[in-house]
């Protein structure tokens, strides 16, 4: 059988935004991954250490010549805490649930939830992120929440409170970095900016929700209201404190078309990492990393994480999913997270191959493939 392409080495310029997307994306998260490898090392997890630094060290696109272009080939190492394969995974998600709720915004309108329960220790971590499971397993098979929701996408995020001193960024909060401000939490304690932060090296476990809810949900008796919604995550976490349990419609101003909301802010709210590595590579503020606090992280988070269900689809998010072919089995494929259409294949194309050397990424193979029904005579 006869291949449909010829491959001919050529010389060709490197398109600038291949290399912007080198240099603003991949550079960073390789740059971080190298410092969770040296943790690891710290930390005697040898083989974990081997298998992060080696992450992403060789990148291949396919530049097409229409001028699209795509990853085609990459090494990457799927470690649970890896920058850059939580960054594939975020975008894996962000596509595939772009998709879904494309099916389902004909019929439904969507509401978005945030869940949590108190901070706790490194050492607590691991059972915290169990309760917080359980509590949702209970809280989504209760008759409110049947009643009231189609469907749901449900997604695990973990943070870690890295500021020893209390900074006006905490006091005062900011829209522009989500943050609310806690002054009057600190307040109650007779605290203020640069006092010594009492949730220091604490994480907080918490769910990011996106449900599905009939029109007629927000006119009838099956309504949560954000007070309902506490006291029903309350007993579902059975805990003697009214937890985080944040409940909101997802719209748009001036648009009252669920047609014509742009969905992207929520779908991204939900796809996010499930930890960031900022939070666990601690720096001091001249830069350099800060080992004992970065290590006692690292083991926290991987303890707390190996093994979990960071994603999960219910109800007409499941069924819609399932017939897109889409899966929470998102470490299946890291390479291909792009939701567009596929190319067609009688298109010539250029091969790209990088490298990481000397702390950046070097283009070492140009080829160009040309298939050979559209080659002049």
């Amino acid at each position: 059988m006869q291949d449909d392409n010829n491959t001919k080495s050529v010389d060709c310029k490197e398109p600038e935004t291949i290399r912007k997307e080198l240099d603003d994306k991949f550079k960073p998260k390789k740059e971080q991954g190298l410092l969770l490898s040296d943790s690891y090392r710290r930390l005697e997890l040898d083989k974990r250490a081997v298998k992060v630094m080696e992450c992403g060290t060789f990148l291949e696109w396919r530049l097409y010549e229409n001028g699209d272009q795509r990853l085609n080939h990459a090494n990457f190492c799927k470690d649970r805490l890896c920058p850059m394969c939580s960054w594939r995974r975020s975008l894996k998600v962000f596509g595939q649930l772009s998709k879904v709720m494309e099916v389902l915004r004909e019929l439904y309108q969507f509401v978005f939830l945030t869940l949590s329960m108190k901070n706790c220790t490194a050492e607590e971590l691991s059972q915290a992120i169990s309760a917080l499971l359980g509590a949702w397993d209970r809280f989504s098979r209760t008759v409110p929440f049947k009643n009231a929701f189609e469907g749901f996408f449900r997604a695990l995020e973990v943070t870690r409170d890295t500021d020893p001193i209390i900074t006006p960024l905490m006091w005062y909060g900011s829209k522009k970095s989500h943050r609310k401000p806690k002054a009057a939490y600190y307040q109650n304690q007779g605290l203020s900016i640069g006092d010594p932060n009492p949730t220091f090296d604490t994480y907080n476990a918490h769910l990011h929700v996106i449900t599905a809810v009939l029109p007629s949900y927000f006119k009838k008796g099956d309504y949560i209201s954000q007070q309902q919604m506490i006291q029903l995550w309350r007993r579902a976490c059975k805990v003697d404190y009214d937890p985080t349990a944040h409940i909101q419609k997802i719209t748009q101003k001036g648009l009252k078309d669920v047609s014509e909301i742009d969905m992207s802010a929520a779908i991204a709210e939900v796809a996010k990492y499930s930890v960031k590595s900022r939070d666990f590579i601690v720096k001091d503020r001249f830069g350099n990393v800060v080992e004992d606090i970065t290590d006692s992280g690292v083991l926290a988070f991987l303890r707390g994480l190996t093994g979990r269900r960071l994603y999960s689809y219910g109800g007409c998010f499941k069924k819609a999913a399932a017939e897109l072919g889409i899966t929470d089995k998102l470490d299946d494929d890291l390479v291909n997270t792009e939701t567009g259409e596929v190319l067609a294949p009688e298109l010539s194309y250029m091969i790209l191959q990088y490298s990481w050397m000397m702390g950046c990424y070097n283009l070492v193979s140009k080829e160009r493939h040309m298939n050979i029904d559209i080659v002049p005579d």
